[in-house]
């Protein structure tokens, strides 16, 4: 949501002037592509890697749950995690949305220990309250009967086991890196950096 709105800002204050910016997938990269003076920074949010840790740890789970909110980028994510699990036929998978949070609680609660728990984000539950997603997933990861990854480097420390994901401390670095480069050089910066994923626990 914040590209296209930094363009708009741009043509009214500022016509011209290099924008750079992060944390954005590559289609959105490539959908911008065409507007000059755009230089991005694309992270990778890695649900399938998260899923491949989590099936690496629990070599003898039989069900993935994946938890997502009520809000539009929620719903985005979840399509987006439907798609990259299409192919995944040796275990179960279930979404669950939808809820409220006490509802999220409860039904992490009541998981199987040998279940996976994957929380993407929770940005607004079912009865229209809003989250910081991190916060959201800790105090369900607080009260899950089953191990739960993320896939945010956000929610390291706070009850989840781990996941695969650009971490935001390198996506902040290449972003004043690609800034600095583009201070020197505004048109030998156009090249789109990609932050490095890693597997964190």
């Amino acid at each position: 949501e914040a590209v296209p709105l930094a363009v708009g800002i741009r043509e009214r204050i500022a016509p011209g002037v290099p924008v750079v910016y992060g944390g954005i997938l590559e289609a959105t990269r490539q959908a911008f592509a065409e507007v000059e003076g755009l230089h991005a920074v694309v992270s990778r949010f890695d649900l399938r890697g998260t899923f491949e840790l989590a099936r690496h740890l629990q070599p003898e789970a039989q069900r993935a749950v994946i938890f997502t909110g009520s809000a539009d980028f929620d719903r985005r994510w979840r399509s987006f995690a439907e798609a990259a699990l299409a192919d995944v036929s040796d275990i179960e998978i279930a979404f669950v949305s939808d809820l409220s949070l006490e509802g999220f609680r409860d039904r992490a609660a009541a998981l199987d220990p040998s279940d996976i728990l994957i929380g993407l984000t929770i940005f607004e539950d079912a009865d229209g309250r809003r989250f910081v997603p991190a916060d959201a997933l800790a105090s369900i990861a607080e009260v899950s009967a089953a191990p739960t990854y993320g896939v945010y480097s956000s929610n390291i420390g706070r009850g989840v086991v781990g996941g695969s994901f650009s971490t935001f401390e390198d996506t902040g670095a290449a972003i004043a890196e690609k800034a600095l480069r583009v201070l020197e050089d505004p048109s030998g910066a156009r090249q789109a950096v990609s932050v490095p994923v890693s597997a964190v626990l």
